[in-house]
Formats: C-alpha cells, sequence, structure tokens
C-alpha cells in the first residue's frame, strides 16, 4: 500500500508537468495575440544587432520569447503549400540594413514624415524565393518604399521596392514589392484586383508570401507587381508603354508644406496637400523609358503612348480619342462598387498604351477598397467621357456583363472560397489576422447595393451641367495657384521646365513656365551626355505666373530636330527671391499623331457603288476598283462589307480601320481582290498598310478573298508606325476566314489575329516575307491550312490554345510551327517539308503533334527550350510521327519534356546550330 506522501509525490510528478506546459500554452498564446512585443523584437533585431539577431537585448528577447511566437506561427502556416503561400527569404549585410535603418530614422524623425525616395537610398541584398517548384536563388536591389508611415512605423513590417538583376526573375515578375497587408486593406486588393482581371482589365499580380530577412521571420507580407512588359505578357497584353502623371513633386511640396514651412497652414484653413501646380505643370512619366532610336519600336510606342496622355491633360484630345472606353467602363465600375476611392486620385492612376489598339487602358492601383461603405467616385478622366453616346453605352452594357457574372453561382462560390483562403492566409500570421475580422467580409449583396446607388448617381451626373464643364477645362483637375504663394511658403518648384517632341510636326523646343508670382531670371540653359556638355541659351526673364497673358512666363527655345537632342540631359539655373538655383528638365511627347486622315465617308462619295447605310451602320462596297493613299479610321461600331468583284487598292501604305465587323463576301467566280502596297518612310517607322478590325463586338466573316503584296519591303521592324504587324489584323471579337488566299505579303505577319477566337479553313498562304500566320492571346480551330515559302515562321501561336488539322508547310525560313509563352497546341495529320525547325515549343506551352511526318528539316524535327525565363519548361509529345532527311528529330533542354510514342526523349547538350536555332544567337 502506498503512503500518502508516495501518493502526493505521485500526483505531483504528474500535475506539475501539466501545469508547466498549460502555463506555456497560456504564455504562447498570450504572445500571439500580442504583437507589439514582435513588433519591439523585430525593432531590436534590426537596430541592436542587424546582422545575425545576437547580442545583448535582442539575444535574450530573442531566446525567452520569440522562439514561441515562431513555433505557433510554423504550426499555423504548415497547413499551406507553398503554392498558396510561396516563402521569400531576404538576406542583407549589416551596411545595407544600417543604411536603410537610417532611411527610416530620418523620416520618422520629421514633424509628419513622409517618405522621399532617392537613388542612392538602393542597398543590395539576396533573395531565396519559393512557390512550389524548389529554391530559387537571385541577386536583387531593395529600398524601403511608401510614402506615409504605415510603410515605415512597424519594424516588423517594413515595406520594400525590390528589383532583380541580371534580367533574372521572382515568380515570373522582375520588379514587385512587398508590405504588410494593412496597407492596401489586407485581403481587398487582392480580391478587386482579381475580379478586374476576370473582367478583361490589366492588374498587378498580388498575393500573400511569407517572408523570412536574415532567417529572422517577419510574416506574412504581400508581394504587390510593378509596372513593366512581364505584367503586360502575364495578362495577354501586347509590349508597349505602362504611364502614369509623375507624382514626385506633388510629394516633395506636400513634404514641404509639413515640415520646413514657418506657418500653421491647417491653422490658417490652408490645406496642407496645397502647391503652386496647375495639371498641366505635372510631367507624364513612362515606367522603365527607354533611349530614344529612331526607326525603334519601344521608342516609337513612348511617343504614341506619351503624347496621347499629355495631350488630354492638356485638353487637346478628347476621351474617346485616348481611352478605351469600353475597358474605362469596366474599371470605373468596380471602383465604385468596391468604393476604391484611393485608386481614383490622379496620382495612383496608370494607363497601359495599346499599341494594336492605340488607346490607353486603365490599371487599378493602390486601391484600398473599403466595399462595406459607399461613395461616388468620378475623375476628370470620366467627367471627359460621361456624356459622350459610346461611353454610356459601354457603361449600360458592362453593368449587364458584370450583373450576369455575379449572377453565376459558381462565380461566387469561387470568390467565397478564394475569400476564405485569403483570410486563412492572413490568420496565420496574428499581428495581421487579429485585425481582419469578420466586418471586413466583402459579399455580393453588399456589392450589389452599392452598383444601385452608383447606377443612380450616374443618372444624375449625366445631366448635370457642372461635370460636363469641369471636364473641358484640364486645369480643374488639382488645386490652382493658393496662398502658399503669398505666404512665401518653401517651394518645390518654381518653374515648370519641358524637353518637348512635338510628335506632328517633328519638331523638338524646350519650354519654360514660371508658377510663381515673382519674375525669374534665368542664368543659363545647359546641356550634357556623357562628358559632353554645353549651353542652349542664356539671360532669360520669365515674368511672374498669369493666366490671362501666358507670353510672359512661357517662353520656348528651339532645339535641333533630331533624336540626339531628346537623348540630352537638360539642366535650368536661375535666380529667384535672391537664391540661385538648378533643377533638371523633364522630357515630355506633345502633339499626337494617330496617322488617320478626317473625311473618309466624305472621300469615299466619289464612288457611286459604294452605299452609306446609317440605319445598320454598315459601308458597303459592291463590284468594282477602289484605290486608297491615305488612311482611314471608320466611326466606332461602323461595320464594312465587302462584295464579290471588289478590287480594293491599298497604296502609300494605306490602312482603313474599323472598330466594327468586317465581312469579305467573295464567291468562288467572283472573289474580292486586296492589293497592299507599304510606305516604307511613313513617321520613321513605315506603315505597312491593310486592314485592321480592332474590338470589334460583331463578328467577321471572310470568305473568298486575295490579298495580296509587294514580297520584300524595306519595312524591317516587327511593328509598323501603328503598331500593326499584320497585313490583315483582328484585335478582340470572333472571326472565320474561309477559302483565302496571302500572297506576297510584306508585313511582319501575313495574317495577325490577336485576343481573338477564329477558325480558318482551306486557307493558303504564299510568299510571305516573314511570318504567315500569328496568333497572340487567341483561341482557334485551323482544317486544311497550307503554308508556302515563308521568310520566317510559318504557324507562330502565343499565349493561344490552337488545334490545328490536315495542314501542310513547305519551304519554312524558320519554325513551321512555334509554339511559345504559355500556348497549347494540338496538331493532327501535319505535313512539313523543307523548313528550318518542324515544331517548337518553348517557354511553358505544350504541343501535342499525331499523324505527322517531317521531310527535309535543315535543323530539329521538334525542339523544346525556355527562351524567356520568366516562363518555364516546354513539352511536346508526339505520336505516329516520322522523321525522313532532318539533322536533329528532336533536341530537348534540360528541365523540357519530348515524349515520341510514350517513350522520353534523352536532355539534349545544344551545339551551337541548335542554339542559333533556338534563338539564343545570331549565326
Amino acid at each position: 500500500m502506498l503512503s500518502i506522501g508516495s501518493m502526493i509525490t505521485r500526483n505531483f510528478t504528474i500535475i506539475v508537468p501539466l501545469f508547466i506546459a498549460a502555463l506555456l500554452l497560456a504564455v504562447v498564446n498570450y504572445i500571439h495575440n500580442n504583437p507589439h512585443i514582435v513588433n519591439n523584437i523585430t525593432a531590436t533585431v534590426m537596430e541592436k544587432c542587424p546582422a545575425n539577431g545576437a547580442g545583448g537585448v535582442c539575444a535574450a528577447l530573442s531566446v525567452v520569447i520569440k522562439p514561441f511566437y515562431d513555433f505557433t506561427y510554423d504550426l499555423k502556416r504548415k497547413k499551406f503549400s507553398k503554392q498558396e503561400l510561396p516563402l521569400i527569404k531576404i538576406y542583407l549585410s549589416d551596411g545595407a540594413i544600417n543604411k536603410l535603418n537610417n532611411k527610416r530614422k530620418s523620416t520618422l524623425a520629421e514633424n509628419i514624415p513622409i517618405l522621399l525616395s532617392e537613388e542612392g537610398d538602393w542597398v543590395n541584398a539576396k533573395i531565396l524565393a519559393d512557390n512550389g517548384g524548389g529554391l530559387k536563388k537571385v541577386d536583387v536591389q531593395l529600398r524601403l518604399k511608401g510614402d506615409w508611415t504605415d510603410h515605415l512605423e512597424n519594424t516588423s513590417k517594413l515595406s520594400f521596392r525590390i528589383k532583380v538583376k541580371n534580367d533574372d526573375y521572382v515568380f515570373g515578375i522582375n520588379k514587385f514589392s512587398i508590405q504588410g497587408p494593412n496597407t492596401r486593406n489586407y485581403h481587398t486588393e487582392l480580391l478587386l484586383l482579381e475580379m478586374m482581371r476576370s473582367f478583361g482589365i490589366v492588374a498587378p499580380r498580388y498575393y500573400f508570401v511569407d517572408v523570412e530577412v536574415n532567417e529572422y521571420k517577419i510574416g506574412i507580407m504581400a508581394l504587390e507587381e510593378h509596372f513593366s512588359k512581364e505584367l503586360l505578357e502575364s495578362q495577354n497584353r501586347r509590349e508597349g508603354p505602362i504611364l502614369a502623371i509623375d507624382e514626385d513633386q506633388l510629394w516633395q511640396q506636400r513634404f514641404l508644406n509639413r515640415n520646413r514651412t514657418q506657418h500653421d497652414l491647417s491653422a490658417m484653413g490652408i490645406d496642407l496637400n496645397s502647391n503652386n501646380y496647375e495639371m498641366v505643370d505635372y510631367p507624364v512619366k513612362e515606367f522603365r523609358q527607354p533611349g530614344i532610336k529612331k526607326g525603334n519600336i519601344r521608342t516609337n510606342n513612348t511617343f504614341r503612348g506619351q503624347s496621347l496622355l499629355r495631350d488630354f491633360v492638356e485638353g487637346n484630345k478628347a476621351a474617346d480619342e485616348v481611352f478605351d472606353l469600353d475597358l474605362m467602363s469596366r474599371w470605373w465600375i468596380l471602383t465604385n462598387m468596391w468604393n476604391a476611392s484611393h485608386a481614383n486620385g490622379f496620382y495612383n492612376r496608370r494607363y497601359y498604351f495599346n499599341p494594336v489598339t492605340s488607346l490607353l487602358e486603365p490599371i487599378p492601383f493602390d486601391n484600398f477598397s473599403s466595399p462595406n461603405e459607399y461613395q461616388f467616385i468620378i475623375g476628370e478622366n470620366i467627367k471627359a467621357a460621361i456624356n459622350t453616346k459610346i461611353f454610356q453605352n459601354h457603361l449600360l452594357s458592362n453593368a449587364e456583363y458584370i450583373l450576369k457574372a455575379f449572377g453565376s453561382k459558381e462565380y461566387r462560390d469561387d470568390f467565397y472560397r478564394n475569400q476564405e483562403k485569403q483570410l486563412k492566409i492572413l490568420a496565420v500570421d496574428r499581428p495581421e489576422g487579429a485585425k481582419v475580422n469578420l466586418s471586413t467580409k466583402v459579399s455580393f449583396p453588399g456589392l450589389l447595393k452599392n452598383m444601385d446607388y452608383f447606377l443612380g448617381d450616374v443618372l444624375d451626373n449625366i445631366n448635370d451641367a457642372r461635370v460636363r464643364g469641369d471636364a473641358l477645362n484640364a486645369t480643374t483637375w488639382d488645386i490652382k495657384y493658393s496662398r502658399i504663394l503669398d505666404l512665401e511658403t518653401p517651394l518645390h518648384m518654381h518653374m515648370r521646365s519641358y524637353v518637348v517632341r512635338d510628335i506632328t510636326n517633328n519638331v523638338n523646343y524646350l519650354e519654360l513656365k514660371n508658377i510663381t508670382n515673382k519674375d525669374i531670371q534665368v542664368r543659363g540653359l545647359y546641356w550634357s551626355k556623357g562628358k559632353d556638355s554645353g549651353v542652349v541659351s542664356r539671360g532669360i526673364v520669365l515674368n511672374k505666373y498669369n493666366a490671362s497673358h501666358p507670353t510672359g512666363h512661357l517662353q520656348r527655345i528651339a532645339l535641333p530636330d533630331d533624336y540626339a537632342s531628346l537623348n540630352k540631359q537638360y539642366s535650368v539655373e536661375y535666380e529667384y527671391a535672391g537664391k540661385i538655383l538648378k533643377s533638371i528638365i523633364k522630357l515630355q511627347f506633345r502633339n499626337h499623331d494617330n496617322g488617320y486622315n478626317n473625311g473618309f465617308f466624305r472621300d469615299i462619295s466619289r464612288y457611286d457603288s459604294i452605299v452609306i447605310d446609317a440605319d445598320t451602320r454598315e459601308v458597303v462596297f459592291n463590284k468594282g476598283l477602289y484605290s486608297f493613299d491615305k488612311s482611314y479610321k471608320l466611326p466606332a461600331g461602323w461595320g464594312l462589307i465587302l462584295k464579290p468583284g471588289v478590287n480594293i487598292m491599298l497604296e502609300n501604305g494605306a490602312l482603313l480601320r474599323l472598330d466594327g465587323p468586317l465581312t469579305i463576301a467573295g464567291s468562288a467566280d467572283d472573289p474580292v481582290v486586296i492589293d497592299i502596297k507599304s510606305n516604307a518612310s511613313f513617321r520613321t517607322m513605315g506603315s505597312w498598310g491593310g486592314i485592321s478590325v480592332i474590338n470589334s463586338h460583331n463578328n467577321s466573316v471572310i470568305s473568298h478573298v486575295l490579298i495580296r503584296g509587294q514580297g520584300v519591303s524595306g519595312l524591317m521592324t516587327r511593328q509598323d508606325y501603328y503598331g500593326m504587324t499584320g497585313c490583315l489584323t483582328f484585335y478582340g471579337g470572333n472571326v472565320s476566314i474561309i477559302n483565302a488566299r496571302f500572297v506576297s505579303l510584306q508585313c511582319e505577319d501575313s495574317l495577325n489575329i490577336v485576343s481573338a477566337d477564329f477558325v480558318m479553313k482551306s486557307v493558303e498562304i504564299t510568299d510571305s516575307r516573314a511570318d504567315s500566320f500569328d496568333s497572340d492571346f487567341s483561341s482557334g480551330e485551323i482544317v486544311d491550312l497550307f503554308i508556302n515559302n515563308s521568310g520566317n515562321d510559318g504557324l507562330d501561336i502565343s499565349g493561344s490554345n490552337v488545334n490545328i488539322i490536315n495542314s501542310r508547310f513547305i519551304g519554312i525560313g524558320d519554325k513551321a510551327i512555334s509554339v511559345g509563352e504559355k500556348s497549347t497546341l494540338t496538331g493532327t495529320g501535319l505535313a512539313i517539308t523543307q523548313a528550318s525547325t518542324g515544331v517548337a515549343s518553348k517557354d511553358l506551352s505544350n504541343a501535342v503533334i499525331n499523324d505527322s511526318f517531317f521531310d527535309a528539316v535543315s535543323g530539329s524535327g521538334l525542339i523544346t527550350y525556355i527562351k524567356k525565363s520568366e516562363y518555364g519548361p516546354a513539352s511536346i509529345t508526339c505520336t505516329h510521327c516520322s522523321f525522313t532527311s532532318v539533322t536533329y528529330p528532336t533536341t530537348n533542354q534540360a528541365g523540357s519534356e519530348i515524349t515520341i510514342d510514350g517513350q522520353a526523349v534523352n536532355i539534349t547538350e545544344f551545339s551551337r546550330s541548335q542554339l542559333v536555332e533556338a534563338g539564343y544567337f545570331g549565326e
């Protein structure tokens, strides 16, 4: 029998461990529910032991408390795979951390902190990233980012802007930010951006990641893609400029108003955001703007895109000439439904210039939406369009389109599942998860209620003359010259100074504008380029600002009309209020040239056989010969019908552009014939000429047509001035092409179909100068295609899904079939003869080939590889394929995969000729 003492001892040995375990559990839970403890630990790590978290108070806190937090974090984090919650490990040196910390301290030391970033703020770092495909190591540069202190105050959640070096990528992205989820209102930013994308609007990729800095667990952060070509390509857009109004001077003046004035502006009733700029004084900027090169595609798109936005800001272009009003109306509806007013500030708006449509598309950014509330959101871009019939039609049709999608149970269920998943991810990290509760959940009834409010406000504002009036004067966008001038508070800018390229007239000039209430003595205008420098002008006086008499306060100085002038750095030295100052002059583009001539209906009136039907909005060409030596854009929504026996001569690079359907209704005995002659000298880029159908909402039908060209041309770039690559181009909508011949066409693509659904049957493409048929971001079926003697690729698909049956390729200068940028191709009954390459699959693409043969291929019959590292490996599956006189039946890069009749092909060590074949370098 046990004694009482023994029983006490036995129970004590059981109870004490249980008590200790319960106590430890309580401590863990307390730490996890009190994020300020972790914040203080992180602050100590950053400041006291930046290299490895060792020593002093930091070590003690880390040893005693941080492991408990990490333990509970890891338990929750393990519920999510790295595909669902990617991992980013950042490694910084002592010097890098000290530099970041000093920048943070100096910013927070101000009376009202605003982070003003400078080029010297960047530090070097390394990143290990894993989204389920294994760890990837990259070199990066990073700096602190954000304007207000919500990005800086919490030292365990500092925001970073990150640039990946060496043209490398993290998760297919080259430049991005990581920031605390609170800076964009947690999960709402992610959900709104995904909804924007679901309705065809370009939006940055945005998701939550698990972050460590020097092996120190930071927790859940939001990764936000920056503005680059990868953003566009990931969402089925051709590369083009991403533009914004440069907000730098706005933040500089806000900083001065808050921290460098002797006056209490708020007490005087003066808005702390007051400045001395009109809207036209803000420059247009392009993210990653290239150098200026004559005859260069990116330069040409910079000219076209920036001048278009600049002209709108200055009130010289109407909204329907500038914006894609279809996409703009969708953006506006969703912005109001989600109460994303922060995104509506002109300094937060971003635009993509689409080189094919020649219009600006909205890119939502920094929305900080609050969808459980509502306010009517309208900016000058919408005010300029709201009273136009075309915008109103788009608004109504897109409201119905969005409501129909919301009515789908599948759409709603997917949304709610995603929301629950993101909330659970946030809950992994208690400092973030604790702030997200049920009241922040987004519901479809709430969004629909906001839609009702919004549509009512739209009806009120369409009839509001004040809204229409505001849109007529771009200078009303911002606060005009304010009382800060009279108070003589510090000014960030005293003059607006631009180097201007006038696109239409091909002239360059310097433009100076005094934006103060004092005269300015310009001591000198200077240029520099490398080690060279010089003087443009001296001794100019700019009178004080006078809105009624701009000649005194605004002056222009002519520059040489060459591209070299635009690649120089210009500066101005001037005297203001007794001080000698100097500032850099911004390069701007003005007077956009769309290349189209007015008066289409007037000019076709010379043909009695052309019928204009205003009721059906159709232009009908009856049998006859027609000639155009100028480019025309038909009014929006108008269709073009070409009847049997029509012969159209498009000379001097003439382009006919429609925003409505194209119907070519030839017959076997009397086909439609279209002859195309290019103009190699047009606007330094040339004009291919041809017909383009852009964003038609009705089907285009093409049958029994012969489209002929000149063969070899002086146009050697991939796009002409208009951004066209094809002699016949379809962008958006649906198209059917049956019984068509394309002969000797000189364009980059004889036929180009972009972001459309198509069907092609019995089509022949012969003697193309470059590619025969290019499908970008499209889906389609091809039957009985014959491509003969193509200068470059026969069939080139990017971001597309194509099924091709019973088709022949003979005499192909490069690849008979090129499958790239995450495309899928299924081919059956293909015959490829005399080609440099048979079928190439690259960049996360998949080709499935059945019952096909390859003959006289000088390179590879089948080849897989990675051309763009932001994508990934590719694959080809070939069943019942035969190879005759083929130099390399298969060429399979490591990581990619080729399978023939169920047997995997070995990895190939690329020879020089195979590297050339894959396009890694030239002959």
